[in-house]
Parts: structure tokens; sequence; C-alpha cells
């Protein structure tokens, strides 16, 4: 990242920073108030952000994301990307088709029109000093290339070498920036473009957006799962292995570590080590991603279509936890067993228990920090005898649930499990908690003894949507998470089967609302 956007992204905060109490990886999807597709976001600060999109689609927030709000833009044209600059006064500045660019400096209550000279669609734009917002370049198609250095009172315009499509541009510099755009466009510019030259592209395919974390190194993505990067500082460019084959349509890198890539079909891709490796995230649909912007490593948002705009406050890697259990031992002493698949910030798990008053806290369990490898927990309760000396008739029923707990205080409860202070539980059982849920929920699973199992999750229509377990396991309550992904509202059906006996067959309906 070049200097001077570095010292932009870390001066330009119009507004105090609180910290949400919530772990998670992406939000659920924010309410946005459109079904307008979002091309563009730009956030100045974890509270403070503005997107654009189709239609004349402009929209704010100031907290986080919590509520939004909408502009009035003057336009229907279709918005493609936004960029905030300006220290002394914040100047937002848009693009979109038929040569439209849009200019605000009362934080978005009104725009005014900018005369751009064409009526070519402008697909997006960087401004080279963030901290004045001087000097600007837009890209767009046919090789549309405007240029001003004077806060856009003027626009001059610059055709590329080559009448490609534009869809991404990047100045790591006050002068040398890069272009791409269809084909495998790459262009480098060395005098603050008043020439752009050619280089040598690796790829033939449609390439969407460019993004220097520093002067050396460089990274383009695009069409069919592109990725390509180079050390030195864009003289040459190599394709990258690519975890997917969906169209990729904007990369993003806070620092020379951490990166984040979005694109079709619900597509992040995420890096922690400056791009040796890319793994995808959970974004928890299936609409496509146009764009992402972070202010730090960790705070960030995603948008796409019909409205959607996600967030995330740890890099989007939550803990993810994939297994949880409960089994009763020696009579009176439950064992906890827990998995995570990865984890983020994660200072460790209080142990709770409920058993029929109030939750008290058992103990606390250490995690592993930031890791991106299964890891296995466990915790005995053995200070269950009391409850089953005390109580008259049926053994009591038992609740624990897990608070994981991130280094920065953020926090989020688990599915709960469920068991009887018996040797064994007496019944197959299966249940859904939450129910109705809007992302997640989990499948409680209680065993007399061990047993193999399958449990899935079918639509209305009789459609297999989900497998949630497929082999042994042990006697005891078990819970499984499913979250919903890009599934729509409304009824499922979740069935277990036992040792293949149809006499031990269970199943339970599930209400999803989004």
């Amino acid at each position: 990242m070049s200097r001077s956007y570095r010292i932009f992204m870390v001066l330009i905060v119009l507004a105090a920073c609180t910290t949400d109490t919530r772990a998670q990886g992406w939000s659920q999807a924010l309410p946005t108030g459109t079904n307008q597709i979002i091309n563009g976001i730009f956030s100045v600060s974890n509270q403070l952000a503005i997107a654009v999109g189709s239609n004349g689609t402009i929209i704010g927030t100031s907290d986080g994301g919590n509520t939004w709000s909408s502009g009035t833009s003057g336009t229907t044209k279709n918005l493609r990307k936004v960029f905030v600059s300006g220290l002394t006064i914040p100047t937002i500045t848009v693009v979109g088709d038929d040569g439209t660019i849009l200019r605000s400096t009362n934080v978005g209550v009104t725009w005014t029109p900018w005369t751009s000279g064409v009526t070519l669609d402008l697909h997006d734009i960087f401004v080279h000093d963030p901290t004045n917002g001087t000097t600007m370049t837009i890209v767009g198609e046919s090789g549309v290339i405007l240029w001003t250095n004077n806060g856009g009172q003027n626009w001059i315009l610059r055709l590329s070498p080559l009448p490609k499509n534009l869809n991404g541009v990047f100045f790591k510099t006050l002068l040398e920036g890069f272009a791409v755009g269809d084909d495998g466009t790459i262009l480098h510019t060395l005098n603050n473009g008043n020439n752009w030259l050619t280089v040598t592209s690796p790829s033939t395919t449609r390439l969407n957006h460019v993004f220097f974390p520093h002067a050396d190194t460089g990274w383009i993505v695009g069409d069919g799962g592109a990725i390509i990067k180079t050390t030195d500082g864009g003289s040459s460019w190599v394709g990258q292995a690519s975890v997917t084959s969906e169209n990729l349509e904007r990369v993003m890198f806070t620092d020379g570590s951490n990166g984040s890539i979005v694109g079709d079909n619900g597509v992040i891709l995420r890096t922690s080590d400056g791009g040796a490796n890319w793994q995808q995230q959970t974004s928890g649909t299936t609409f496509d991603l146009a764009s992402v912007f972070f202010i730090d490593a960790q705070t960030g948002f995603a948008c796409g279509e019909r409205g959607l705009v996600i967030a995330t406050t740890n890099g989007g890697w939550p803990v993810e936890l994939s297994a949880f259990s409960a089994t009763v031992r020696d009579g009176d002493a439950v064992q906890l067993h827990w998995e995570t698949e990865s984890e983020t910030r994660n200072y460790g798990f209080e142990v709770e228990r409920h058993a029929g008053d109030d939750w008290e806290r058992l103990g606390f369990v250490a995690g592993h920090g930031d890791s991106r490898e299964r890891h296995r927990y466990s915790f005995l309760d053995d200070g269950t005898a009391a409850l089953a000396d005390n109580s008259i008739g049926a053994p009591p029923i038992l609740r624990y649930r897990l608070r994981q707990v991130d280094f920065d205080g953020g926090w989020e409860y688990s599915p709960e499990v469920h068991v009887s202070i018996a040797r064994t539980p007496a019944l197959v059982n299966l249940a859904g908690w939450p129910n109705p849920f809007r992302e997640q929920t989990a499948l409680q699973v209680t065993l007399p003894q061990a047993a193999s199992v399958r449990l899935r999750v079918f639509d209305m229509s009789g459609r297999l949507v989900a497998t949630l377990a497929d082999g042994p396991l042990s006697a005891g309550t078990h819970a499984l998470p499913w979250r919903s992904g890009g599934l729509g509202s409304g009824r499922y059906r979740a069935v277990l089967d036992v040792d293949g006996d149809p006499a031990l067959r269970r199943s339970t309906g599930l209400v999803l609302q989004k």
C-alpha cells in the first residue's frame, strides 16, 4: 500500500470507534433497505461506510452497518464505484454508467454532477493523493481514461493504447499506476497517466481489479478465478494457483500479510500470509459479490447483489465450531467434547451449565489464538452428583453451552447440548435449536448407546440440501451445527437414521427465517 494511502486510512476517521461485543466471521445480510445491486463500497472507520449501486442507489451507515440511510443521487444511472478523499473537507466521488461522475462534500446529503465529457460507462476511480483529493484517475468502457489534478473541476481524456474495457485502476505513488481490463489487459504509467504502456499479461480473461500492498508486490484478480501476482513492482506478472473458478471482482490488502478477494456466488478468499496461501471463507450467501473494503486487518465490508452488504470485525475468520457433545460418565459426571475447524483471535471458551435456575460458569479452556487447523477440546463436569442426589423423580436435565471469547473481549455462544444425569440416555432423540432460526441452528442428537448415524436435511420438495453426519457417534447428546448458506427462507426437515433401523428413525421440522 502506498504511503499516502496508508496515511489516509489512518487519519480520516470521522467518528468515534466502538467495538462490537459479538464474535463473528462474516455477518448476516445487513438491513440496507434496498434490493438494488451494490457495486462499490468505501469505509472510513468501523462505523462509517458509503455504498453505491444500480438505479442511482447511494446508501450510508454511521453505526457499523446496523442501520442504513439512502441518499438522493439525482440519477438513475448504474453507479459503479465510490472513493472518499480529503482530510480537511472530506469529498465523496462516485462514478457510473454513461460518463456519470457525482461529488458530495457534505457526507452525502447532497450530490453535484460533474461534467466528464464522455458518455461511456465509467468502471473505477482512484485518488492518487487521498489526503488532499486533487489528483484522480477514472477508467472505463472502451479504454477510456479520465484524469484531473484540480479536484475534478476539469477532466482530461486519455485513451489507453488498447480499446479494451478497463475495469480497475490503482496508483501506488502519485506518478506510478496500473489499470487492468478485458482480454488480460494490463497497463502501466510512470508519469501520472500522461502515457500508458501495455504490460505482458499471463492471462487472456477479463481482469477486474488491481491492488498493491506495497511497492514491489501487487495483485490482479479476474474471471474464472484468475489471481495474478507481481513481486518486481509490476514489470512482470505471474498467474497463481486459485481455490475457485468463480469470477473474482475485487481485491484489497490492509498490509503486506492480510488481504481479501470477493467474487461471484458469494466467494470470499482470504490470506494472512501475504498471498502464499488463499483460503475460502464462509460468506453465508450465494449472491455475487462486487466489492470489498477493509479499514484494518480485521474490520471490513463486502457488497453485492440484491442490496447485500455483509461485515466482519475479525477478518472474516470465525471460530468455527464443528462439533459439540455431552456424554454421561460414571453415572454422575458429564464429559464435554468440542472441535473447531478454524480460529481467529480466540482467547478461549467459558464453559457454562444450566441446571434449572440460571446459567453458571464452570470453568475456562484456553483457545489457540489464530489457527487454520482443527483443534479438539474437552472439559469434565464432575460436580453433578449433588444435583442428582437432590432431584426428585426423573434425573435432572442439564444444559451446557460454550461462551467463545476473543482477545478483544468479543464473544459468541455456541449451540446448547442437553444431557440427563443417568448412565445413558433412555431414548433416541432429535431436536433443533434455535428454531426458527436466521443463519445457523444446531441439530441435537441423543443416543442411548454408540451407533452409526446419518443426519440429513431436506427441503419441502424432498431435495437433499445438507448431510451433517454419516458415521459413528458415541452415546450421549451431540450438537451438530447447520449453516443455511444461500438457502432461502422456508420449512425444512431434518431426518436422523440410526443403525439403519426404521424403528429408530427420527425427524424434526426446521423453520429458516432470513
